[in-house]
């Protein structure tokens, strides 16, 4: 059904306004918490890397700052593609490097898209202004975004799920196949968005959903080709992600059955204690609550046995439910035949199914419920009461939530809360204003206080205030590092860093260093051999250098060691007379210089130096006798070498370098980065774009009646 151009306008400036709302207190001017772990430590410096990069004038290829060279462009969480991202990119462009605020700012912003899309997908299909506002903030704020908002690349990806079910269901009713370009571009935003076992669960969930609708015959293929077509729209970030995935350690992701005890997270809001003052606890103690909204559905859906408009949620909750319990290890099984799918597809991240389904649930539910005559007893006093008990909510949430029952004993809040909300529901038909303000007001509040400002979403204190003078914000040094020593490292980038304490690894490219170590999925195979001929990894990505063992220091490029005084390493490093202290060593971390040091490239017999150093180009020249040029970073498809301007056939050097033979004399030689499967990735791309642009412009009909793509409620 059409919209109203002013019912536009104003759930857009509102939406907008409730976002900003919601998350006030991590945004200016307030900036009194800010999320953390893996949206701090890993999507930060990716996105940090990438955007010093193209300040530099050049396209980021190749990460040169951990592993000794890994591609960068191959990254899917990099999200080099992903248009929200060239936002970000744009809002930091007078900066000299993306501030923290700026980075949630956008990340916030992928709220406010998910609660556009959900409020208008509902109105398209003819569900009241209320029913699209509650479920809007039900899916926006749910327990699992809110859970998971650490992880970058699966909220953002997250955001995009109503979009594509939206095509989908449109298709239905329409009887062709055109709506299903929001599909194709739903689920391309959810892979480019950077994590592709979000999408995964995308796919499966607009699979389920297809098949619950009218004209499923036809529409169940077509919404297979649409997927597969949207990942043709991706091909610029596939194809380069496959050519670096052949490098990688290989890894099983799709494991053990989701404990049962998790599942009581969502319909409990603090299940495990969650405010700030608790230690983060395990995996189980994720938050996931549903709120009012999605427990009145359950229990109005079941009460009433509306089974067939509950149809397309319980599918994607049942398939979800399959997936994260894996009956039987069936699932397992056929995840282990097919190629790379146990590391694509992952039995947490169905977690979102659940989320969505419930918000399709909930959509059911008051659907049928505002169907009902309205009930005029107490639609004067129920939403006062709602107002006393959102002003409860609001004074235990603001010192800290600490007050919040815990355990089984917020069941209590959550009761009160669904009471609530179930008879402002039974009064909604009224049509009175201050009735229906009521409940999306409780239903904003429960999201709010048992969301964020919590353990799982939020630590104290500004970061772009905490880092003001360090390179990540634009500051002119490295925290913890004095800035004489610091500038010694910029200027002597062909050597390697090795960190020997609790610092970040990934953190390096934030100031475009290298580091022979790393955190990151992309662990080439063939690193990790070269590296345990000399120290074992104690994880599956990590390990420490040694470094008191000279072969391995040279064979990584290793100059530089980083440590704290408190380490027990540190005084055997100052008696060593293979090491010098570096000077000024006043700040928290002090740096050791190994005397007997190798650059990354070295040639045994000669000299090599420097003419230009970046990532995806090395130039150095070289004197020598002749012999082997070692460039010590990662041997993969894609380098290129050149001696005085005429190409030259790169050999592999041990298990992972690269190695030139140079002949006598003095010459230049040039080594490039450029991944083969790009320009393939572009072309293909541009080709899906087209197609994607002819399905938005022209209807192709199928051989189907016309259906309501809506389940009639019985």
């Amino acid at each position: 059904m059409p919209i109203p151009r002013k019912e536009k306008l104003w759930v857009g400036a509102g939406s907008f306004a409730a976002v900003y709302l919601f998350f006030l207190e991590y945004l200016w001017p307030l900036k009194r918490v800010h999320l953390f772990s893996d949206i701090e430590g890993y999507h930060w410096p990716l996105l940090s890397y990438a955007y010093q990069s193209m300040r530099e004038g050049r396209f980021p290829q190749w990460d040169a700052g951990i592993y000794c060279g890994i591609s960068f462009i191959g990254n899917p969480q990099a999200a080099l593609f992903y248009p929200p991202n060239w936002l970000l990119f744009a809002l930091t462009w007078p900066r000299q490097a993306i501030s923290y605020v700026t980075l949630q700012f956008v990340d916030v912003m992928h709220f406010w898209i998910a609660m556009l899309l959900v409020y208008f997908w509902q109105r398209n299909r003819g569900s009241r202004v209320l029913t699209a506002l509650v479920c809007a903030l039900c899916f926006s704020f749910s327990g699992y975004a809110m859970g998971d908002i650490q992880h970058l690349g699966a909220t953002n990806s997250f955001t995009w799920f109503p979009l594509a079910l939206w095509g989908i269901e449109e298709a239905s009713r329409a009887g062709h196949v055109r709506p299903l370009w929001k599909l194709l571009l739903g689920s391309a935003l959810s892979f480019l968005a950077g994590y592709p076992p979000e999408w995964a669960v995308l796919a499966a969930c607009a699979m389920a959903f297809a098949l619950c609708l009218d004209g499923r015959r036809w529409l169940v293929p077509y919404t297979l080709a649409g997927l597969v077509a949207s990942l043709a729209l991706c091909a610029v970030q596939i194809l380069p992600t496959l050519e670096a995935s052949r490098l990688k350690v290989s890894a099983r992701y799709f494991g053990d059955p989701l404990p049962w005890v998790l599942f009581s997270n969502l319909f409990l809001p603090n299940r495990f204690d969650q405010s700030r003052a608790v230690p983060m606890g395990l995996g189980e103690e994720q938050y996931l609550y549903i709120g009012a909204p999605g427990l009145f559905a359950l229990v109005w859906l079941l009460a009433t046995r509306k089974w067939k408009v509950a149809v397309p949620g319980a599918a994607i909750a049942a398939l979800s439910l399959w997936m994260m319990r894996n009956p039987f290890g069936w699932t397992s099984a056929l995840l282990d035949v097919l190629p790379r799918f146990n590391e694509i597809v992952r039995n947490w991240n169905f977690l979102a199914g659940l989320a969505l389904a419930s918000a399709l649930l909930t959509a059911a539910a008051i659907e049928d419920m505002l169907d009902r005559p309205a009930r005029a007893f107490g639609t004067q006093v129920i939403p006062v009461l709602c107002g006393v008990w959102c002003g409860w909510l609001w004074y235990v949430w603001i010192p800290g939530g600490r007050d919040f029952g815990a355990g089984w004993l917020s069941a209590l809040e959550a009761s009160v809360s669904l009471l609530i909300f179930f008879a402002l529901l039974r009064a909604a038909p009224s049509g009175k204003p201050v009735v229906q303000a009521a409940l999306v007001l409780l239903v904003f509040t429960e999201f709010k206080v048992y969301g964020t400002n919590r353990r799982f979403s939020a630590s104290q204190d500004d970061i772009d205030r905490f880092f003001a003078a360090d390179a990540r914000t634009g500051g002119p040094g490295m925290l913890g590092v004095d800035d004489a020593v610091y500038r010694q490292f910029r200027d002597n980038r062909h050597y390697r860093i090795a960190l020997l304490e609790s610092l970040v690894h990934d953190d390096m490219r934030h100031y475009l260093l290298a580091t022979p170590q790393g955190l990151d999925p992309l662990l080439p195979a063939q690193y990790r051999r070269e590296v345990e001929r000399f120290t074992p990894f104690h994880s599956d990505r990590e390990f420490w250098p040694d470094p008191f063992h000279d072969a391995s220091l040279r064979r990584l490029g290793i100059r530089y060691i980083l440590l704290a005084q408190s380490n027990p390493l540190y005084s055997k490093l100052r008696s060593d007379p293979r090491y010098r202290l570096m000077e000024p060593s006043t700040s928290f971390f002090h740096a050791f210089e190994y005397r007997q040091a190798s650059a990354i490239v070295e040639i045994p017999a000669g000299t090599a130096r420097p003419l230009r150093w970046t990532p995806e180009h090395r130039i150095v020249e070289v004197d020598s006798p002749g012999g082997v040029l070692l460039l010590k970073e990662n041997y993969a498809p894609g380098w290129h070498a050149e001696i005085d301007g005429r190409d030259a056939p790169i050999e592999r050097d041990g298990l992972a370098f690269q190695r030139l033979l140079i002949p006598a004399g003095r010459h230049v030689v040039s080594f490039r980065y450029s991944s083969p499967a790009l320009p393939w990735g572009a072309g293909l791309t541009v080709l899906a774009g087209i197609f994607l642009w002819s399905v938005r412009k022209h209807n192709y009909p199928v051989p189907a009646p016309r259906s309501t793509g809506q389940l009639e409620v019985q």
